[in-house]
Parts: structure tokens; sequence; C-alpha cells
């Protein structure tokens, strides 16, 4: 299995859509997931990744994060983490751990 953790962009929609598929139940609107891709792509403060298996072209897993600002403490900058999503047939295979290791990156 070559899986390769990058960042997603709107050519990789038909997948990411197979995945949100495992934790939403309505149907994705694929105008606006294509902007917000767009934008989330453009922005400093937040990362789309997908976990894309080399060898069967596909969308293994995704995860999205957005630094967002604190207001408690040292008021440090926090992630909130939404999305993530693993088909099951890739479960076992740390797939999950290396999408949160390349977002903390």
């Amino acid at each position: 299995m070559d899986i390769t953790i990058r960042e997603a962009t709107v050519e990789d929609l038909n997948g990411l859509d197979i995945l949100m598929s495992y934790l939403i139940d309505e149907p994705v609107d694929i105008e606006k997931s294509k902007e917000n891709i767009e934008k989330i792509h453009k922005s400093s403060n937040s990362k789309l990744l997908i976990a894309f298996d080399n060898d069967e072209k596909i969308a293994a897993g995704t995860v999205y994060g957005a630094l967002i600002d604190d207001y408690a403490g040292n008021c440090r900058p926090l992630m909130v983490i939404e999305n993530v999503s693993v088909l099951p047939e890739y479960h076992g295979n740390s797939i999950g751990r290396r999408l949160m290791d390349s977002l903390e990156n």
C-alpha cells in the first residue's frame, strides 16, 4: 500500500465526497464544496489533507484543521480538527495517525 498524505484540491472532491458520506447523512453541495476547498487551499490558517492510495488511485482518508485564536492562558492559537474520515477497508493501517501527524507539521 503506497499512501501519500498531501493537501487536498478541488480535483479530489469525488473522493472527499465518498469519505464525507461516512460522517454525514446528506449529500455534499459540490459547488459550495469547490469554493470552500479553494478558500482552504489559499488560507494560511487551515489545511484540508487527504491520504491518497497511489496503487488504487483513491482517497483513503481525510482531515480538516483550522487554527483559531484562543482567549485563555497564554492565548496561543489552537487547532480545531474536523471531518476526520478513513475508509473502512483502510482501518488499522495508521492512516488517521499519519493524517494527524501531517496536520501538526
